[in-house]
């Protein structure tokens, strides 16, 4: 092999983009980041586990909880009630790429469980419920669940696709 052909392998090699997890992990960045900016002036939407831990053995039950404010009263409301649509993104260490789960059970019907937003959190009890193999875990929820305040009863206003912020969780091995 001449020396021009092996200073053009070389430099083929260099071309090659590095290891996919860097691309992966931008790619869940920039999906949070989208979502972020979808969401209204004022709203705030954080996610955590309902008995507030991040640290899980591989054979419990994480159960995810939103706690949404407005900095407006009573511009938006929230669904409390059983709905489907809550859709989780999820990014482990030991994956290749971004998962997402969605809730497709239930709907919520005639304004039922209601609640206006404002300063104080109005927490939100999610039907996601994750199983997780040993690992480093960041994950965010994108919801309908929240609209604009002032519905007639017995009617919906429109949804708005809002984000959460990104939770982290270790899942630990079982120990027997």
């Amino acid at each position: 092999m001449s020396r021009f052909h092996v200073l053009v392998l070389l430099a083929s090699l260099m071309v090659i983009p590095p290891r996919c997890e860097p691309q992966h992990q931008q790619r869940f960045e920039d999906w949070h980041r989208r979502g972020l900016k979808q969401n209204p002036a004022g709203l705030t939407v954080k996610l955590h586990t309902r008995d507030n831990t991040d640290r899980y053995a591989a054979s419990e039950r994480v159960n995810l909880q939103l706690s949404i404010t407005s900095l407006s009263d009573t511009l938006y409301e929230v669904e409390t009630a059983g709905m489907s649509g809550d859709e989780v993104v999820l990014q482990g260490s030991n994956t290749d790429k971004p998962r997402i789960s969605v809730d497709k059970y239930g709907i919520a019907c005639c304004s039922s469980a209601v609640k206006p937003l404002s300063k104080n959190p109005v927490n939100v009890a999610t039907r996601l419920y994750l199983h997780l193999r040993p690992g480093e875990y960041s994950l965010f929820v994108k919801t309908k669940r929240v609209s604009r305040g002032g519905a007639k009863p017995g009617h919906y206003a429109d949804a708005l696709l809002v984000t959460s912020d990104v939770l982290h969780l270790t899942i630990t091995p079982d120990h027997n």
